[in-house]
């Protein structure tokens, strides 16, 4: 009976916006499924989807980018920057931007780098 009162959790909504061309979004969904939901975002959309977390893959981040995405977010969700070049990029709380730096291939290693991070997120919180 208490089997049937334990309603089944919704995945965790992940925002993924990503400037490799390389991302298969669809390989990384399946590989994630279950407790994961991904979704794909275009950096200069008009609007971002509502998502638990959003991540940001580039190898390359850019300054200004990634101030345009967290204003986007209106500091109501974190913005987590996924990235070997990470050094001169500064954590800001206030508008809730992290950087998780990593030194490997973001593209072969992006449904566990999401594991990681959301994990991270999780015992931060």
């Amino acid at each position: 009976m208490l089997m049937n009162q334990v309603k089944e959790l919704e995945p965790i909504k992940v925002g993924l916006i990503a400037d490799h061309p390389n991302i298969v979004f669809e390989d990384v969904q399946k590989s994630l499924k279950g407790k994961f939901k991904l979704e794909r975002i275009e950096a200069g959309s008009e609007d971002y989807p509502d998502c638990d977390i959003f991540l940001f893959a580039s190898n390359k981040p850019e300054k200004l980018l990634i101030h345009g995405i967290s204003r986007k977010l209106s500091r109501k969700r974190d913005l987590v920057v996924i990235s070997p070049h990470h050094e001169d990029l500064e954590v800001d709380r206030q508008t809730r931007v992290f950087y998780y730096p990593y030194k490997y291939d973001i593209i072969i290693n992006l449904p566990l780098i999401v594991k990681t991070v959301f994990s991270a997120a999780q015992v931060n919180a």
